[in-house]
């Protein structure tokens, strides 16, 4: 089986993927797996090995993940992970009956370091605590396309948290042999803080140790939208720097051989692999360094392909949850990529054409899952990479582990450096700044699925086996395929006669998007902001609205309709300017316009268009009717800008915040209006919602957009009593998260992102 241990590699992917995915692309797996058999039909040995490893990948990797409830309380176990960030301190704990893992979350106070210090003594790897407060399941998604932090977590093994307001709410005692690294982890720390500069010890624990956490969020953001992401990641780049800084020092300070060296770095790797944080990443990069010194030592000759595949079975078998890590995925990719491209890459004539060889080689065996997760890619990272992988690798990661050997060694040379640093690398990223804000050209395709990935690949390998045959004409039609294979995807809605209305869950507040037929229009009604009291005003932007409209492949608005002036409507409108395109904003007659909404709009194409009452606004060929405000009720709520339109064969009447008296107003002036379909009004306050106005509109489905817990009671039990009494079906974004109806042209069903609580997932409407 020498040299084929990659085929065993990937049928146990295929095994664990035909057990994860739907049924449809477990069918696809499996006719791939047995494609692959076909190859070595007459191999009986390959192929029971194989199926071994398919048979691995369906049993061994995980695909649910029961929680079962921690009721003790106080419950105890031991710490086996501790991780100190700038705003907490989190330390993994699992629990002594049920083996479950609860992360135990403390936020640092400014107020009191000397508590930071007390729970860093007392939270160590291996000590035995109890805790006293319940463990909670964490927090999951409740809009489709946003992060699901829970699932994060339980695939990371994880299946519980716990909010630790008090240090006196964990006692723990005792410790482990690995304590001991972990708290000299965390004196390397303590001593960067006392003698490097804030933005230059961001930088050193992010490139040599493998903590962003002091990294500015919009840096971080900015990496990833030039596809620079891996660069932040410590990986193959960085241990390989940091085996050959560490070898150079050890030759050319003559206290060892270099027979001695290459012992000396057998041990050294994993303690710097525990430095780094274990990441997956690392643990393939240092690995590999490992067993390849271990195999010169024992003279053996394997080919780095089976080093590699054997590696990545042994770590999936020790870890199988190690295959939902997106490191782990992008860096077992890039490196099976380069090694089957090396007859391509040996062919570059200069350092140049190899490097940018390797950029395309590395951008495009990921992108596919880059488009999976993130939903968009730049054209022009594969520029950036060509600019930025050569300085940081040159000289800003060399100039990083020389800061870290420093530190260690000596610290008080550790300010010459700094200085060369703080001297040319802002300028660097000043550079990265400018080319980001003037040429950011975002190819935003949506969520792609599995098998237009499996096609992507496929058209990728054929491309890669023609240039690497110097069938350069052959080739060239090959990686047409794989941007048919994107174009294609994005094409997609603009021929679906499909459309959608999503009610999100944005908290106390509304946010509606309405996505027409054959994408003739997106139009947003309200655009909530974050809480007032929020440190991150931009959030339910970041968090939910933009994700989840480039799941859908959505940069550009249409329309933005507000209703009115209140934060819970239009707070999030400045933010979106820094993320999509907005057409046009409609608002009504007596819409006054806050100065953060002026100021966002200015230097824009954005138009604001007023409207007037009994008038019919045409966006993408449909028609919204505006039905009041009539006139100027002198008040935010009851200028309300009121909205009617049909869609899949039902009337839909979006209110704002109007009151009773608005409503029936509204009623008399239109009794032969359509709605099937209501937006209650004021998130469901009191003062909304009369029993006069639901029994002459009569909806069949009212929709609630309310926060979970909010302090105002929303939604009012005299309203949904009101609502039970008229027979008004309703779906709440407290109770379901986001809302949706899928419709056609006679008619649509409305699902919701979370279970519904009678068990009905799904009601169809016509």
């Amino acid at each position: 089986m020498r040299g084929q241990w990659h085929m065993i590699a990937g049928a146990f992917v295929l095994g664990a993927l035909s057990h994860s995915e739907t049924k449809t692309s477990a069918i696809v797996f499996l006719l791939l797996f047995f494609s692959l058999t076909y190859l070595f039909r007459k191999r009986r040995l390959m192929l029971f090995v194989m199926f071994a490893g398919f048979t691995s990948g369906y049993f061994i990797v995980p695909h649910s993940f029961p929680t079962d409830p921690i009721s003790d309380m106080p419950f105890q176990g031991k710490i086996s992970s501790v991780k100190v960030a700038q705003d907490k301190i989190e330390a993994v704990l699992k629990e002594s009956k049920t083996s479950q893992k609860v992360l135990l979350v403390f936020f640092r106070q400014n107020n009191d370091p000397n508590m930071d210090k007390r729970i860093l003594k007392s939270w160590k790897s291996g000590a035995s605590c109890l805790v006293f407060t319940s463990a909670d399941l964490p927090p999951r998604a409740t809009n489709p396309g946003t992060f699901d932090y829970r699932e994060y977590l339980l695939k990371s093994g994880i299946q519980y948290q716990t909010i630790i307001d008090d240090e006196s709410m964990v006692q723990c005692e005792g410790e482990s042999i690995l304590a001991g690294l972990s708290t000299y982890r965390l004196s390397l720390g303590d001593r960067m803080q006392q003698v490097i500069p804030e933005e230059t010890r961001a930088w050193l624990k992010a490139l040599a140790l493998g903590d962003t956490s002091e990294l500015p969020d919009e840096t971080i953001e900015r990496f990833r939208r030039w596809n620079l992401s891996h660069i932040l990641a410590i990986s193959g780049l960085h241990i390989g720097l940091f085996v050959g800084f560490a070898f150079l020092f050890m030759i050319r300070s003559g206290a060892v051989t270099k027979e001695q060296s290459g012992w000396i770095l057998l041990f050294l790797l994993p303690f710097y692999t525990f430095l780094a944080g274990g990441a997956p990443s690392v643990l393939r990069a240092s690995s590999m360094v490992v067993v390849s010194l271990i195999l010169i030592k024992m003279k053996l000759k394997i080919q780095m392909s089976d080093i590699v595949s054997l590696l990545f079975l042994s770590l999936l078998f020790i870890k199988p949850l190690y295959i939902y890590h997106l490191g782990f995925q992008f860096s077992f990719l890039v490196t099976f990529s380069l090694i089957f491209s090396f007859k391509w890459l040996a062919a570059s004539t200069t350092k140049f054409f190899l490097l940018l060889r390797v950029s395309i080689i590395s951008q495009m065996v990921i992108l596919p899952l880059q488009l999976k997760h993130f939903y968009e890619f730049n054209p022009l990272s594969i520029i950036a990479n060509l600019l930025y992988v050569p300085y940081f690798s040159i000289v800003v990661i060399p100039l990083m582990f020389s800061l870290l050997f420093l530190l260690i060694i000596y610290p008080p040379l550790v300010s010459l450096p700094v200085k060369m640093f703080e001297v040319f690398h802002p300028w660097m990223m000043k550079v990265l700044i400018y080319i980001d804000e003037q040429s950011l050209i975002s190819w935003v395709t949506g969520e792609i699925p599995i098998p237009f990935i499996l096609v992507f690949y496929l058209f990728l390998y054929l491309m890669f086996v023609c240039l690497e045959q110097d069938r350069l004409k052959h080739g060239f039609f090959a990686g047409a395929g794989c941007v048919l294979v994107l174009v294609g995807w994005s094409l997609i809605p603009y021929f679906s006669p499909q459309g959608t209305v999503t009610m999100l869950d944005v908290g106390q507040g509304d946010s509606f998007i309405i996505e027409l037929p054959y994408r003739r229009g997106v139009i947003m009604i309200d655009a909530a902001g974050a809480d007032k009291f929020s440190g991150n005003q931009a959030k339910v932007v970041e968090q939910t609205i933009v994700p989840f409209l480039k799941s859908k492949g959505i940069s550009r608005l249409d329309a933005l309709i507000l209703s009115h002036e209140d934060h819970d409507h239009i707070g999030s409108v400045p933010y979106l300017f820094d993320h999509l395109q907005i057409r046009q904003i409609i608002v009504s007659k007596y819409f006054q316009s806050p100065p953060e909404l002026v100021k966002a709009m200015e230097g824009s194409q954005t138009r604001l268009v007023r409207e007037g009452f009994n008038r019919t606004i045409m966006l993408g060929g449909q028609p919204f009717k505006v039905v009041g405000p009539s006139t100027d009720h002198n008040e935010s709520n009851d200028n309300s800008l009121i909205i009617q339109t049909e869609v899949g064969g039902l009337g839909w009447l979006f209110t704002g915040d109007i009151s009773k008296a608005v409503e029936e107003a509204t009623i008399e002036a239109f009794p032969d209006m359509k709605v099937d379909v209501l937006k209650v009004s004021h998130h469901g306050s009191k003062t909304s919602t009369s029993g006069d106005f639901i029994e002459k509109a009569n909806p069949s489905i009212s929709l609630i957009s309310a926060g979970r817990a909010n302090r105002y009671g929303h939604p009012h039990a005299e309203v949904l009593d009101v609502l039970e009494r008229y027979d008004s079906k309703q779906f709440r974004t407290d109770h379901h998260g986001a809302v949706q109806y899928h419709f056609g042209k006679e008619g649509g069903t409305f699902q919701t992102f979370l279970p519904y609580t009678t068990n009905k997932s799904e009601t169809n409407l016509k």
